[in-house]
């Protein structure tokens, strides 16, 4: 496969300030995202890690997904007290989901691997699956092609009362409705030489997993057996067990982690940055895991009760600290704390975001410092559009630019070439034609208005009427047009559909399955043996 690198655009201020290492940005980071490395080991080599009970306790989870032999041999360097990570995370979609899944994980090992090679130490590539997330919604679909060039969600049913409330490692596993669900995926592929092998690998992983992180897990070891990536399940309760201390240390320095992240907040809203990130003073940033009413997000009351927000659990800091000690499979982390409890467990030399990630990161240094923490330099993930040929031929055919049609789409383009078309000048005439009948209609209008306000009215509807009658016209005649070119319209759809889908990014739609039946089971494994990804932010591969 060839590979190519591009320089989009990006729509995000703070994260285009970030990577040009913008003094405005970065003072909301510790580290820049280059040129890290030496004083970044300086602070992991004063910090202690828990590294024999991390190692045991991934260990566990590594030997029920049936991890790759490459696989166990870089989890067990962690027992060495020089060896760092590249860590990077994602929620478990279904069949890995979106493609950016995918490329995480390629920009995980990749700078894991060129960072071991500069350092001359071991340097390992950890990749975190939330399990411990609840929103159901956010990973139980995915988006497969139709017949009109458009992305038809298809989206998995799970009629649980615990979908959305529980975390995503708890919820109740419904193989029959998956594999319903992988059924109605498969039949929207084109069928290749590769589609069978790709079939079985799936519904055979499916049959021996017990739950989405799980299934989410086997499918990335069945993509990269041979990188030695090392992927944990944050919910596992082998987790939890060696974060009970760390949940303690979060709870007695709430309000001080709660007040730096609402003041950097407020800090990049005066400095025109957004991010998608709320935050209160009163905002606990941790959940708590009820029998009942499942994944509860905390908050704290002016008397230092710890609450829900329907008021339905009361806990005092007492009680939640017995919680943390004695049970803390029922506590997790929400955005704010789990880059924290990240930076409490692994000796991590980077960490790996995609622009979201880096934005909300950017809240996030002062609540790190609470802590006595330095938050870890954040690197830039890579990012990759796959350019099959009958997509480049017509490109060719249109003259578009890939850089234009992946950062605006091609809305603008087909309309011009329909308008090229059209020697008739439709819209031209037709807006000269309404202009000359609300003049020619003025008189009346004028004597309807003398004569009352009903009347008035009657004239006015009337002229819009006839307004409404042009248009009709107008666009019955457009679509003659367009059924004439009917062929090229489906054609720039086709461009759309496959590099912009719903107005955005290829790997924010496309699931890699179609990666997959295209190319064949080791893809992404040549992609990253192949290739160096590293130093170039976006990179075209030329299926």
């Amino acid at each position: 496969m060839k590979t190519t690198p591009l320089s989009i655009q990006t729509t995000n201020k703070l994260v285009t300030h970030y990577k040009n290492n913008d003094e405005s940005v970065i003072k909301y980071f510790d580290y820049s995202s280059n040129q890290y490395e030496q004083e970044r080991l300086a602070y992991i080599n004063n910090r202690t890690y828990q590294r024999q009970d991390f190692v045991k306790a991934i260990h566990k989870l590594h030997k029920k997904w049936g991890a790759p032999e490459a696989s166990m041999e870089q989890l067990n360097k962690l027992l060495d007290e020089q060896t760092v990570a590249i860590v990077g995370g994602q929620q478990a979609g279904l069949l890995t989901g979106p493609l950016y899944s995918i490329h995480k994980v390629i920009s995980v090992i990749q700078l894991a691997e060129e960072q071991e090679e500069k350092l001359g130490i071991p340097v390992v590539p950890i990749f975190w699956i939330a399990g411990e997330d609840h929103d159901f919604e956010e990973i139980n679909h995915t988006y497969t092609p139709t017949t009109d060039m458009k992305m038809k969600k298809v989206k998995l049913q799970n009629k649980s009362i615990d979908a959305g409330r529980k975390s995503i490692s708890d919820l109740e596993f419904e193989k029959d409705k998956l594999r319903e669900w992988v059924e109605n995926v498969f039949h929207s592929l084109k069928e290749t030489d590769h589609t069978m092998d790709i079939y079985t690998m799936v519904q055979t992983v499916l049959t021996d997993s017990n739950s989405y992180s799980e299934f989410f897990a086997k499918l990335i070891f069945q993509l990269f057996p041979e990188q030695g990536i090392i992927l944990l399940d944050s919910h596992a309760p082998e987790i939890r067990e060696i974060e009970s201390d760390f949940f303690l240390e979060m709870i007695q320095h709430r309000q001080e982690i709660s007040t730096a992240v609402k003041r950097t907040i407020d800090n990049l809203n005066t400095e025109d940055y957004s991010i998608s990130l709320e935050a209160s003073e009163d905002d606990a940033h941790l959940f708590y895991h009820d029998e009942q009413l499942g994944r509860v997000l905390l908050q704290v009351e002016e008397d230092g009760v710890w609450v829900d927000k329907q008021h339905n659990i009361r806990l005092t800091q007492e009680e939640l600290s017995s919680i943390a000690k004695n049970k803390p499979q029922l506590l997790s982390n929400n955005v704010v704390t789990r880059p924290m409890m990240q930076e409490k467990l692994i000796p991590t030399l980077a960490f790996v975001g995609g622009p979201g990630e880096i934005a909300y990161w950017s809240a996030l240094k002062d609540a790190f410092h609470v802590l006595e923490l330095k938050m870890p330099p954040v690197v830039p993930r890579t990012s990759f559009t796959y350019l099959d040929r009958y997509t480049s031929r017509l490109l060719d055919k249109y003259h578009l630019k890939l850089p234009e049609i992946l950062y605006a789409g091609v809305k603008d383009y087909k309309q011009r070439f329909l308008n090229e078309k059209n020697d008739y000048n439709i819209d031209e005439l037709t807006d000269e034609l309404k202009t000359q009948i609300t003049d020619i209609h003025q008189p009346l209008r004028e004597i309807a208005a003398s004569m009352g306000d009903d009347i008035k009215a009657l004239s006015e509807s009337n002229l819009s009427y006839l307004l409404k009658d042009v248009d009709f016209l107008r666009k019955r005649l457009n679509k003659e047009i367009r059924n004439k070119y009917a062929l090229e319209i489906s054609e720039f759809d086709r461009i759309e559909m496959m590099l912009r889908p719903n107005n955005g990014l290829q790997e924010r739609i496309w699931n890699p399955i179609f990666v997959l039946n295209c190319c064949g089971m080791n893809v992404f494994s040549k992609l990253v043996n192949d290739h160096s990804f590293v130093h170039e932010e976006h990179w075209i591969v030329h299926l």
